[in-house]
């Protein structure tokens, strides 16, 4: 993900308001389930504060901070559990001396990681940091963090990307428009979530297949014959629902007249033609029955029933609530 594009985001905009005024504060909280976002973010929160030009992005200093090579500027990926002793050794650098000038920051990312220990170690640090310290806690969700922890921080929220918007991202990293399109259905707003998808084939392949099959089930009968395709095994089921409940809230739109941006834009997908055969309410009902599958297979039913009885369901959706 190009690191600029953040620059746009309402979390960066109220970030660079505190840096221009001159008051940068001492704890931030960034707030977004997409982990692509979250460090980019980071990097360019601390570019901002560190540059001259408030976050150029091209001089020596920027590239040093991007590439984590500045000695004030620490950053911290907790991707497993962190230690109590791991937080004291950050703990007790915040207290070093700034070494370049300025300010020095800590920037960790997946804070969700910490233990309620752990949070506890930092609580005094993160309220009253040394002056000309400023830390970052990046979390998928704000309530895996305590209440105190929360209350001392200035939240930034990363909000989701538009699907035009993550076309134009990936397509800049070379993916190719179709694909590109596909994967930012999938994504939900997420980055993190598009690239991995546009990065296998699988996926784009699975969605299809998905999506042909709303198109052409018309009568039960068919069901028989939907059955044996592999998007319902066993490992590619969760998926496969996941992709079902996107195609039914575009439709669910189309349905209701909603003014909400689709997330399938790619035209050779006929969103239309599903559309058609669903009232808003049928639509709804649908999405409600791909809801009762998932919980059937966290109840180990087998994957074959939960398909049938699902296809069944939403076939009563589409022709019983017109």
């Amino acid at each position: 993900m190009r690191i600029a594009k953040l620059a746009d985001t309402a979390a960066y905009k109220s970030l660079k308001k505190d840096i221009e005024s001159g008051m940068i504060g001492h704890a931030y909280m960034v707030i977004s389930p997409d982990g692509v976002a979250r460090k980019q973010f980071l990097k360019l929160a601390a570019a901002s504060i560190m540059c001259d030009k408030g976050g150029c992005l091209a001089c020596s200093l920027c590239k040093r901070v991007l590439e984590r090579n500045h000695l004030d500027v620490k950053f911290y990926d907790i991707t497993t559990k962190m230690t109590v002793e791991q937080a004291i050794s950050i703990i007790e650098d915040t207290h070093t001396a700034i070494l370049e000038g300025g300010r020095k920051l800590y920037l960790l990312d997946n804070c969700e990681n910490m233990d309620l220990r752990v949070q506890n170690k930092f609580l005094k640090t993160y309220e009253e940091p040394n002056p000309n310290v400023t830390i970052f806690m990046a979390v998928t969700n704000e309530n895996s963090m305590l209440r105190t922890i929360n209350s001392r921080a200035k939240k930034l929220y990363i909000n989701p990307f538009s699907s035009e918007e993550l076309v134009q991202e990936l397509m800049s990293l070379g993916v190719d428009k179709k694909s590109a399109e596909i994967a930012a259905a999938y994504s939900q707003g997420s980055m993190e979530k598009a690239e991995k998808m546009a990065e296998n084939s699988e996926y784009q392949e699975l969605f299809s297949i998905v999506f042909d099959i709303l198109l052409s089930l018309k009568n039960s009968k068919q069901i028989v014959d939907f059955l044996p395709n592999r998007i319902f095994d066993k490992e590619n089921i969760n998926t496969t629902l996941d992709f079902m409940e996107i195609i039914l809230s575009d439709v669910l739109i189309l349905s209701s007249k909603a003014e909400i941006g689709l997330k399938i834009i790619n035209r050779d997908f006929d969103l239309e033609t599903i559309a058609e055969g669903f009232s808003a309410a049928g639509a709804a009902m649908a999405i409600l029955a791909i809801n009762e599958a998932r919980t059937r297979l966290y109840y180990n039913i087998n994957a074959v029933s939960v398909t049938e009885r699902l296809l069944f369901d939403i076939l009563e959706a589409r022709y019983k609530w017109q």
